[in-house]
């Protein structure tokens, strides 16, 4: 055994006696003898050179050359067990299942249609995947990793990482706008004004339906008329392929349709607060190779 690996041991040993207060405990802690716990401390203090504990016949305490040494030992040995960690787990061709929740609509539209290319990748890696608009519990579920809007609070005892965003835009088919007249102003949508121009709202969740337009620090807040409404985006956007009205989709749902000229945006020149995406994981990624290859495989989906 070389010389720098016995440091190693000698550290550990002293760091469990002063943390322990107790050569009897350390002992039990280490699974050795009492003996060699006092007699690896005292080949650390002569390898040093400098005395660490204090001894009496009923316990331990620290000098302050002990104190300073116990410091930097724990972070050494911190360092070193995480080095022994992402060797052994790096060392493993990532395999094994992972249980995956997201959006309906963003698991159908973007998520969905990549998963393959991941499955090339990986194939030992075996995917669950959950589509909800519900607020899973990923304990309870099982889950490795949830796709959410908004970040988790700073003590929910999870990692968070940022994927990116997605706008929403207001699209329509040719054929309607051509025979309704192109838009030119937010107002023209809003139903207080008699609107030409019938929206195809989402059904699927509470609260607000109103479109809320940003142009140069300018916000005009659009209450759409609409007589078709629908709880699935895949719904609206054969609605709005249709020609039925104005729908306002995000921009992974539309992008081929925008590229084909199938759909043309409404309003171009006016914005929406785009609607940050996160990856939501309970372990650190490092120690779970099938977790980082995922997450990372993640990273460049979004």
């Amino acid at each position: 055994m070389s010389r720098a690996v016995d440091r190693f041991q000698l550290m550990r040993v002293f760091q469990q006696v002063a943390r322990l207060g107790s050569f009897t405990k350390a002992a039990a802690a280490l699974d050795m003898t009492t003996s060699s716990v006092s007699k690896s401390v005292s080949q650390l203090e002569a390898l040093l050179s400098v005395k660490l504990l204090y001894r009496t016949t009923r316990q331990q305490s620290l000098t302050d050359s002990g104190r300073l040494y116990l410091t930097q030992a724990e972070q050494i040995l911190a360092q070193l067990l995480s080095l022994e960690e992402q060797v052994a787990a790096s060392s493993h061709r990532p395999s094994g299942r992972l249980r995956i929740t997201a959006p309906t609509a963003l698991g159908q539209f973007a998520l969905g249609p990549q998963l393959p290319r991941f499955k090339r990748d990986y194939p030992d890696i075996g995917l669950d995947l959950i589509l909800s608009d519900s607020m899973l519990d990923m304990t309870g579920e099982g889950i490795d990793v949830a796709i959410r809007s908004v970040p988790p609070a700073e003590d929910a005892g999870v990692y968070a990482l940022r994927l990116g965003s997605q706008q929403r835009l207001l699209v329509a088919a040719p054929e309607f706008l051509n025979k309704r007249g192109v838009p030119r102003d937010p107002a023209e949508l809003d139903c207080g004004n008699s609107s030409p121009y019938p929206a195809l709202l989402y059904s699927g969740r509470s609260g607000d339906q109103r479109w809320h337009l940003w142009r140069d620090g300018e916000c005009h807040t659009v209450a759409p008329h609409s007589d078709f409404r629908a709880d699935n985006y895949q719904v609206l956007l054969a609605a709005a392929l249709g020609g039925l009205g104005v729908a306002n989709l995000y921009d992974y749902m539309v992008a081929a349709e925008l590229e084909r000229g199938t759909l043309l945006r409404v309003l171009p020149d006016w914005q929406q607060s785009p609607r940050p995406r996160f990856a939501v994981y309970g372990q650190r990624r490092d120690l779970s190779p099938k977790l980082d290859a995922f997450l990372a495989f993640l990273e460049g989906a979004f």
